[in-house]
């Protein structure tokens, strides 16, 4: 007789859906995504600067009160405020001050503000030796240091007059990092200058949260193919995309918390 033809089963073949190939696209986009945050914090020197969101002020102009305020016995006539700026190496690379400062750093105000007293409240640690030179003419002060590490800076205190809402721009040029400039600049979280919040853009967030959408709506599929074929057996089918998918998502929300810069000093 003869044997019977081979009947191929189609059923117990494993056919990838949407929800596997969501999968793959969310892990291949969040790989992506970790290793250019990761080169972000892996930046060589970023010396950076921010200024407290709280402004007290002195004295106000305009405002009719018997309390007069003299400096060296010159009268001040403008907003009298105190502002308190953190100065810090954000990359991972040191900043020598002998070796890698190509150009003198200093601080100088915006417009027509003045800087009547400059100090340092206190810094990271005291091997870093921070220092603040006098005034110069065109209000510019110079900043000094010996080694600054990682999360290495000094919080400064000025005492200045008719203050604009970002009172000072950081000058200088360091190896690696080159000429800083409005990028040098790193507003607190709760900071809103000019009448925005300035630490992220939203173009930041588009593809992280790409990948957040993708991997749940990977969940929802996998649940859906769960209530109908069973927990175990579709969570055993899909181990492998489960593990790496869980594995980056993480991977991809610590690199993003790593490249997102932070103040020494709490704001």
């Amino acid at each position: 007789m003869p044997e019977p033809s081979a009947v191929v089963s189609t059923e117990n073949k494993k056919k990838w859906g949407a929800g596997e190939w969501l999968g793959v696209a969310g892990i291949v986009l969040g790989a992506v995504i970790s290793l250019f945050f990761w080169w972000l914090s892996e930046k060589t020197r970023d010396l950076s600067f921010a200024i407290s969101p709280l402004r007290p002020e002195i004295v106000r102009a305009g405002i009719a009160s018997d309390v007069r305020a003299f400096y060296k016995d010159i009268p001040i006539t403008g907003n009298l405020s105190v502002i308190q700026i953190a100065v810090w190496n954000q990359g991972r690379e040191p900043i020598r001050y002998q070796e890698d400062v190509l150009r003198a750093i200093a601080i100088t105000p915006i417009g027509s503000m003045k800087i009547i007293e400059a100090k340092i409240v206190s810094a990271t640690r005291d091997e870093i030796a921070f220092r603040l030179s006098p005034a110069q003419q065109d209000g510019r002060i110079e900043l000094s240091w010996r080694i600054l590490e990682k999360g290495d800076g000094a919080l400064l205190q000025l005492l200045a007059v008719d203050a604009p809402v970002v009172p000072i721009e950081l000058s200088g040029t360091i190896v690696g990092q080159g000429s800083l400039g409005a990028d040098t600049f790193r507003a607190a979280a709760s900071q809103v200058v000019a009448g925005k919040r300035v630490q992220r853009s939203w173009s930041d967030y588009v593809l992280p949260g790409l990948v957040t959408v993708s991997f749940i709506v990977f969940l929802a599929l996998l649940i859906r193919d769960a209530r109908t074929k069973g927990y175990w057996k579709t969570a055993r089918k899909n181990a492998f995309l489960i593990v790496l998918q869980v594995c980056v998502f993480f991977l991809m929300a610590w690199a993003f918390w790593r490249s997102t810069p932070s103040s020494p000093f709490g704001f």
